[in-house]
């Protein structure tokens, strides 16, 4: 079973650009807008984070936010096709560290990819979705 850091570094990686919180639905979300648009939804994000995320010799997490229920790391890529292979290598990191079912942790939209470390709560998962739309 995974550790709860291994977990949590994964939930470092957030994918996809975020249309529902300022984006025009054909660019990527930029960082600024998903940050603000996490915060407008009363998950904290932590400015000060600059560690290690929760998947073990994964690239570090742009930013890490915290709900709460959870954290969650979060990653915004260049584009929507450099988050998809991420978020499947995050995906394949999650099985080989004993996540049955990564897709519960793991939500992606446009270019961002956003990594839990547990099964998120629906009300928190419900915003993240809304961020990346």
């Amino acid at each position: 079973m995974a550790s709860c850091s291994r977990v949590l570094a994964l939930s470092a990686l957030v994918l996809a650009g975020v249309a529902g919180c300022g984006g025009d639905g054909e660019d990527g979300i930029e960082e600024a807008e998903l940050r603000a648009c996490l915060a407008d939804d009363g998950i904290e994000v932590d400015s000060a984070f600059g560690g290690s995320g929760l998947v073990p010799g994964a690239a570090a997490p742009d930013f890490r936010a915290v709900s709460r229920h959870e954290r969650m790391d979060v990653t915004v890529e260049s584009s929507e096709e450099r988050a998809r292979r991420r978020a499947a290598d995050i995906r394949s990191a999650l099985v080989t560290y004993g996540v049955s079912n990564p897709d519960r942790r793991l939500l992606t939209g446009r270019n961002a990819i956003v990594l839990f470390d547990r099964d998120p709560d629906r009300g928190t998962a419900a915003a993240i979705r809304d961020c990346l739309e």
